[in-house]
């Protein structure tokens, strides 16, 4: 999926005028993606002059120390709301346990979606 990089953005409008579903609208700071609309069709990326429509590839390092940190406040507050190690141990544990299952839901949409794909190309 797309985002803007709001450094590089020089509210042009290109990417607004020529998004097939309206998904793009420039705001204040820049352009402005509504994830729900968006299609993944890529002609924003190919048309901005700029190249400040970047792909999602580029912030995976970002949301992981992001879910860390996250992580990390929360056993953290758990640790001085409750002091008892035993609770907030197993606190860590459930997040572990939700990332692991979230990964396991988007692998799985994944897969499902490469064999859509295949039966299409085949």
């Amino acid at each position: 999926m797309p985002w803007i990089d709001k450094e590089t953005c020089t509210s042009c409008g290109i990417c607004a005028e020529e998004c097939p579903v309206d998904a793009i609208a420039i705001e204040n700071d820049g352009a402005e993606i509504d994830m729900n609309e968006c299609i993944s069709c890529a002609i924003c990326h190919n048309i901005c002059p700029v190249e400040a429509i970047r792909h999602n590839s580029e912030r995976v390092e970002f949301w992981i120390n992001e879910k860390i940190d996250d992580a990390q406040s929360k056993l953290k507050q758990c640790q001085e709301i409750l002091e008892d190690p035993n609770t907030c141990d197993k606190s860590l544990g459930r997040i572990i346990h939700k990332y692991r299952m979230m990964g396991n839901i988007f692998l799985s949409a994944a897969e499902k979606l490469e064999d859509i794909k295949q039966k299409k190309e085949g």
